[in-house]
C-alpha cells in the first residue's frame, strides 16, 4: 500500500506515468525535514523522501511542474529530497530513474 501511479498528461495524446513508491514511517519518534523553503523544521515521522520513476516522458518541463504539483497535493507529509529545482526550494520527489 506504499506503491502509487499518477498519469502525467502531455503533448496532445499521450500520457506520461509517474511511478512513486513511499517510504515507511520511522518507527521511533519522528524526523525533522524541511518545508518547501527549506527553513522551516517539520516534524513528519519520515526518514526518507518518496521515491518516484518516470515512464516515457517527452515534454520534460511539462512533467517537473506536474510533479511539483503532485507532491504538494499527495505526499507533502514526507521530507522533501536533496535535488533543487531553484536555488531555495528542493524537489519533493526523488526521481531515481527516467524510462523514456
Amino acid at each position: 500500500d506504499r506503491v502509487f501511479i499518477h498519469p502525467i498528461p502531455q503533448f496532445m495524446d499521450n500520457v506520461a506515468y509517474l511511478i512513486v513508491c513511499c517510504p515507511p514511517r520511522k518507527l521511533s519518534g519522528g524526523v525533522t525535514g524541511l518545508s518547501p523553503t527549506g527553513h522551516e523544521s517539520v516534524d513528519n515521522g519520515y526518514e526518507t523522501p518518496v521515491i518516484g520513476v518516470l515512464v516515457d516522458c517527452g515534454e520534460a518541463n511539462v512533467i517537473l511542474g506536474y510533479l511539483e504539483c503532485i507532491y504538494e497535493q499527495y505526499y507533502s507529509l514526507y521530507p522533501r529530497s536533496n535535488a533543487f529545482v531553484t536555488p531555495s526550494t528542493r524537489m519533493g520527489i526523488a526521481l531515481h530513474s527516467i524510462l523514456c
